[in-house]
């Protein structure tokens, strides 16, 4: 289904709940992403993307979120 796809949307997890590191998370699914070619050997990073924060309103510990906003700015 992602070949299909016009534009990718990464739903991240921005609450401490998981344990994770939401910068660690996008990283590595984009990575994934950069390495699988699709039939017409597109590789899905080259696509649209967007970002969306999620659980915000489980977030206690705004650093997360700026570290997250600050990465995909670059």
């Amino acid at each position: 289904h992602l070949e299909r796809t016009k534009v990718l949307v990464h739903v991240i997890d921005v609450s401490a709940f998981s344990g994770r590191d939401p910068v660690q998370d996008f990283e590595v699914i984009r990575n994934e992403l950069a390495q699988f070619k699709g039939a017409d050997d597109e590789v899905l990073s080259t696509k649209p993307q967007i970002a969306a924060a999620n659980k915000i309103d489980a977030l206690d510990d705004p650093a997360r979120l700026e570290a997250l906003r600050k990465h995909l700015k670059n």
